[in-house]
């Protein structure tokens, strides 16, 4: 990283457009947080509508359906206008117990088609491959936009949604944390895709 890494990272958002949107107060509070732990990349973390994040074990509130439609909805925030899925439905129905579940499917419409994928019901641990559809999705209607993710080397996921430029710019820069979504499944010892 460069030698004056807070100013120059902030730079390097504004650059990549990922922070243009966002008010000055919250853009501040956020450099103040990275600079109070001595982190310039706590910038990413800290700043809002910039990526999301959840812990990948007991999630269901209140119902398991309840929770996929949710966390398809936090990407479509921040996606910066890139992924606007509509419908989006689960099934079984939200009221029925995880307990009695084996699988659940999530569907959504997207750029005039629907997308649906048959998600495995695992403990409490998410499928990750909704993210999947959502970048299939992406592919198909020919979308700029992805869901890349952050080696947190805990059971967070922390996704951003990126443009390819963007991507390669951060990974220039030096994130090597930052990775592309397929290699959510290639971390030592996994090989299934649960997180």
């Amino acid at each position: 990283m460069p030698a004056d890494p807070y100013t120059d990272f902030l730079q390097l958002l504004r650059d990549l457009n990922l922070i243009g949107a966002l008010p000055v107060a919250e853009v501040e509070s956020a450099l103040d947080n990275a600079q109070e732990y001595d982190d310039p990349l706590l910038l990413l973390y800290s700043l809002p509508r910039v990526h999301y994040g959840f812990d990948s074990e007991y999630f269901w509130n209140p119902t398991v359906g309840d929770s996929y439609k949710r966390m398809v909805r936090e990407i479509s925030a921040i996606s910066r206008g890139m992924f606007l899925p509509t419908n989006l439905a689960t099934d079984p129905a939200p009221q029925v117990e995880h307990a009695e579940m084996k699988s659940l499917t999530l569907s959504f419409d997207f750029a005039g088609r629907t997308y649906s994928r048959e998600l495995i019901m695992e403990g409490d641990s998410v499928d990750m491959r909704f993210v999947d559809t959502i970048n299939a999705a992406l592919t198909d209607a020919g979308s700029e936009g992805r869901c890349y993710w952050m080696d947190s080397r805990d059971q967070m996921v922390i996704i951003f949604f990126l443009t390819r430029a963007q991507y390669a710019a951060l990974k220039e820069y030096g994130i090597s944390d930052l990775r592309q979504w397929q290699d959510i499944y290639i971390l030592p010892g996994d090989s299934e895709p649960f997180v």
